[in-house]
């Protein structure tokens, strides 16, 4: 059994996502994680969900399959840099579905969903899935 990590932006969701609870299937498309493996209390990101890859060919895109095992809502902190908001801390509060969170705890401010897949599966998505 493979287990997944995968990083659900809230701004996707809210757009144009599927509600989603522990034990549920899902197939999502998703691009390879790099660079955001630097959340305290995550061990890795292998991937996030991508409703809007603005790339031509589906070569950089997967569809994933798998069931939820866990939900962490990630909330964050942020200061501004040079008219830029950074994150600055972070905290992970551990959920059972997508549809119950708070916008703001204690000026933390939610941002993403970060998903545990077991039995997950991937292949290369086709032009076809990323028409769908």
């Amino acid at each position: 059994m493979m287990n997944k990590t995968v990083l659900y932006e809230g701004w996707q969701m809210e757009c144009c996502g599927t509600q989603f609870k522990i034990g549920d299937s899902v197939k999502w498309t998703v691009n390879n994680a790099s660079n955001i493996n630097d959340i305290e209390g995550v061990e890795n990101i292998d991937f996030i969900e991508d409703h809007h890859d603005d790339t031509e060919s589906s070569r950089d895109m997967w569809i994933l399959t798998g069931k939820v095992e866990s939900i962490s809502l990630l909330y964050n902190r942020y200061k501004e840099e040079n008219n830029i908001l950074v994150p600055v801390a972070r905290k992970l509060i551990k959920t059972n579905d997508t549809e119950q969170r708070e916008s703001d705890i204690d000026n933390f401010r939610f941002s993403d969903f970060i998903v545990e897949l077991s039995d997950a599966k991937t292949r290369v998505a086709t032009k076809q899935d990323l028409e769908a």
